[in-house]
């Protein structure tokens, strides 16, 4: 479970403060952290956009905090990863409507494929492990960016690329599929 929030780490463990749950930071410059209680960890991030260069590098330029979960849904990769649930409202913020997408097993890049693939060369390789994983299609204008744009795996490091491979090639132990058809693309 992924959490997110107006709340900078601080305020985060200031609100925290004297409960059960124990806060980690992970990382200052991005807003996040594991919140644990016990056996349970979630992640954590405060609202945020981020500027990104012009190199695929998957590290932003630039971080701001925000406090609209709106603005923190435009720097999201595919429309199902923008789906967030508000507790105190109990409803759904959909932005992108990412709900009809899943409902149709399909991934699809938010709003410009060409930008959501610009600012990071390792969303091309997290597309392929969401499809693998959820035996998901591609959206075809998604997949023809995806696939003009490789040449941004260049900029991941090697680490990096070797710990999605080995994601993409254990996703068929991770969730068991009934579908006959393994094509990834629509």
């Amino acid at each position: 479970i992924d959490l997110c929030s107006k709340l900078t780490i601080n305020e985060l463990k200031e609100r925290l403060n004297g409960s059960d749950f124990i806060i980690e930071e992970k990382n200052a410059f991005l807003g996040t952290a594991i919140i644990s209680c016990e056996n349970e960890y979630y992640e954590y991030s405060t609202f945020r956009t981020e500027k990104y260069g012009d190199d695929g590098s998957h590290n932003p330029l630039e971080v701001n905090f925000v406090n609209d979960v709106y603005e923190d849904a435009k720097r999201r990769d595919f429309t199902a990863n923008c789906i967030y649930y508000n507790i105190t409202k109990k409803c759904f913020v959909d932005p992108y409507s990412g709900m009809e997408d899943v409902k149709k097993g399909i991934l699809r890049a938010i709003e410009t494929p060409h930008i959501v693939f610009k600012s990071d060369g390792e969303r091309i390789l997290r597309l392929i492990r969401i499809a693998c994983e959820l035996n998901f299609k591609i959206d075809k204008q998604t997949y023809k960016t995806a696939k003009k744009m490789c040449y941004h795996l260049k900029d991941i490091s090697a680490s990096r690329k070797q710990l999605c491979l080995i994601s993409i090639l254990n996703c068929s132990k991770k969730y068991s599929s009934t579908r006959k058809d393994w094509s990834l693309f629509i």
